[in-house]
């Protein structure tokens, strides 16, 4: 879910916002940009992605719409549903993030904002078998799934990443999926939840914490359908950003579970260093 829904609109682009100069800084990421993910492909489990946004146009792959079981995984609705928008966002963080990477867009949710666990075990065992090396879950409930929780175990045993966001309910500790990828299980050794921080370094009062890893999730500029642009806040918008780093760094060569590793202390995350 967005966790505060402030939009505000301008011109499309096709590059790093300049806006988003800030928390890319934060991160360290703007030098490691250059590697730019190329070779790496990203599977986006949200709610569909425009795909004709100039922003994503060049890093789009073919996806599949699992709510209405075709192979469509554009946005569907309009503005005035609770979702709309939301993958197409998301989508455009990992494009800034890691701008070389590909995105396979996977449609698990339904325009009211709702989705079943099923589409989401579905998307993922398609993710791992479409050669997807890391997977985004911007997704969070209150409630974990044996049917997902089998999915990430069949990641995990191909060694995919996952990375998922800890929730926007102010708990103390992750919603599920996040819940399920903690280092006390093999499933922790190939995934990652992540908590949202303001460009301080704070944490916002919504933002759910316990997240094995901290990213910015505040007033981040993005991609929205139409060719504009949306500020995003939520852990639906760190867990990209995470997303983007890894992505970075398995194009460098380096294994994921040593990834997921290094990421796993709580902290905020540091680019910079994931590259070394």
């Amino acid at each position: 879910m967005w966790a505060e829904g402030a939009r505000l609109w301008g011109e499309g682009g096709t590059s790093v916002l300049s806006s988003n100069t800030a928390w890319l800084q934060q991160v360290k990421a703007q030098e490691a940009q250059a590697q730019a993910g190329k070779g790496v492909t990203i599977a986006l489990l949200d709610s569909g992605v425009d795909f004709t946004h100039p922003m994503l146009r060049s890093v789009l792959l073919p996806g599949h719409d699992f709510v209405d079981a075709d192979g469509n995984a554009s946005e569907q609705g309009n503005e005035t549903d609770l979702i709309y928008g939301h993958g197409t966002a998301v989508a455009g963080v990992l494009q800034q993030m890691a701008p070389a990477a590909r995105i396979l867009p996977l449609r698990v949710l339904g325009t009211d904002g709702s989705g079943q666990a099923a589409h989401v075990a579905q998307a993922i065992r398609l993710a791992v078998d479409e050669g997807a090396h890391i997977i985004n879950l911007s997704v969070a409930g209150p409630v974990s799934s044996e049917g997902v929780r089998a999915a990430l175990q069949y990641a995990a045993s191909r060694n995919v990443l996952v990375v998922a966001a800890s929730g926007n309910n102010g708990g103390s500790a992750p919603q599920a999926p996040a819940d399920a990828l903690n280092h006390k299980n093999r499933l922790g050794d190939f995934g990652l939840s992540v908590t949202a921080v303001d460009q301080s370094g704070h944490l916002p009062l919504w933002s759910t914490r316990g997240g094995e890893v901290q990213a910015p999730g505040v007033n981040i500029h993005t991609a929205y359908p139409g060719g504009r642009l949306v500020t995003a806040s939520g852990s639906s918008f760190a867990a990209p950003v995470v997303c983007g780093a890894l992505a970075l760094a398995l194009a460098q060569g380096k294994e994921a579970q040593t990834l997921a590793a290094q990421l796993s202390s709580g902290r905020l995350l540091d680019v910079e260093a994931l590259l070394k």
